[in-house]
């Protein structure tokens, strides 16, 4: 571990207190190196959690964390640490993998594809009018309880791609690494929940700006109440940041939604057990649907061939064999199943396809997005 932070530290250009803190919260038995001749070469975390499709939570394997030093580059040791990992998780049975690229080439080598985004917004706080509301809002101190987690699993069941995150993940939210102290705050009561914000204050040179690292509302009053929450700030505060998808419908709840991208994120999602995810994710209730699937997968054999997927009062059930009408690679995969792209934008364009019509029917959903960075 003390080679894998020298390898991390220079990857990152990060103090070496962040990688004992790093290294703290995300537990020794998470970390995966690669060795040649003895020496690390490579390293890389696997963050086990789950994520939101259709209304289910589907596990997950965040990878985070991969580095490798200097003078070892160019050798494709990243390429053969990221295809172990991708077979551990098919050994463990977990259906998918996440990662943000730094690399969107090498990434794609195992299997990995951009699925859905993470934009960064902002906007001017003076655009937000300030009013009274009666909509409590309740100091949240140590790691969230039960109320705010509801809240975020409501907010999952409504979207597709955010993580549902475990203690782990909820303190990579709620404690910053070294930098201005996370202010949490419920709204509503413990016993009725409908929202909440956890926000960090970035010093300017006059005042200072907030960077909101999560929010969520379960109705348009309590969203309403958060806008006019953030504006309060506004008398030493000028603008407001926060995580979201590219089109965000918190903005409905402002008369004047004029705001800026301040950043773009794309991560890249990799379908490890083809059956798993396929079964485990939800659909729309009233949909009936089946569609013919032939797979090609380079590191994962048990997904590669034909599948036929069945989807009926919200499940999806997944049988060898078929006619193989849809022919996708295994990263291809993952806007598909995502909804981040269609059918028919993974595709050539041609005439309608009823198997491209019937995947679009079983995938399409929100736009798919997350909050966590890791």
């Amino acid at each position: 571990m003390d080679e894998v932070g020298v390898i991390l530290t220079q990857s990152f250009c990060d103090q070496e207190e962040i990688w004992t803190t790093y290294r703290e919260r995300t537990g020794d038995e998470n970390f995966r190196t690669l060795r040649d001749g003895g020496e690390v070469v490579a390293a890389c975390a696997i963050l086990p959690c789950g994520q939101w499709f259709g209304g289910r939570v589907v596990p997950m394997g965040g990878i985070a964390a991969v580095g490798v030093p200097p003078h070892r580059r160019g050798r494709r040791y990243a390429e053969r640490l990221m295809g172990e990992a991708v077979r551990e998780m098919h050994r463990e049975r977990i259906p998918l993998s996440v990662l943000y690229a730094s690399s969107v080439a090498l990434y794609r080598l195992a299997g990995y594809e951009p699925a859905g985004c993470r934009m960064i917004h902002s906007i001017d706080l003076r655009s937000i009018a300030h009013r009274k509301g009666e909509i409590p809002f309740v100091p949240v101190r140590g790691t969230p309880g039960e109320p705010v987690r509801a809240v975020a699993a409501e907010r999952g069941r409504r979207s597709n791609g955010n993580v549902d995150r475990d203690d782990r993940f909820w303190v990579m939210l709620t404690k910053a690494i070294q930098k201005q102290p996370v202010f949490g705050y419920l709204l509503g009561s413990e016993a009725e929940p409908v929202g909440y914000v956890f926000f960090q204050q970035e010093r300017k040179e006059w005042g200072y700006d907030l960077v909101v690292r999560d929010m969520a509302a379960t109705t348009p009053e309590a969203m309403r109440a958060l806008w006019s929450f953030l504006a309060a700030h506004r008398t030493m505060s000028r603008n407001a940041s926060w995580p979201g998808p590219a089109v965000d419908p918190r903005l409905r709840g402002l008369a004047e939604p004029v705001h800026r991208i301040l950043r773009s994120e794309l991560w890249m999602l990799r379908i490890v057990d083809l059956r798993g995810a396929l079964e485990q994710r939800g659909y729309p209730a009233s949909l009936e649907a089946e569609l013919h699937l032939e797979v090609a997968d380079d590191l994962i054999e048990a997904n590669n061939g034909r599948f036929m997927l069945r989807v009926r009062d919200g499940r999806g059930v997944v049988e060898p064999g078929g006619r193989g009408d849809l022919r996708i690679k295994i990263r291809e995969m993952a806007p598909l199943y995502t909804g981040l792209w269609s059918a028919g934008d993974l595709t050539a364009p041609g005439a309608p396809d009823p198997a491209l019509e019937e995947a679009d029917r079983i995938f399409r959903g929100p736009p798919p997005w997350m909050a966590d960075p890791f």
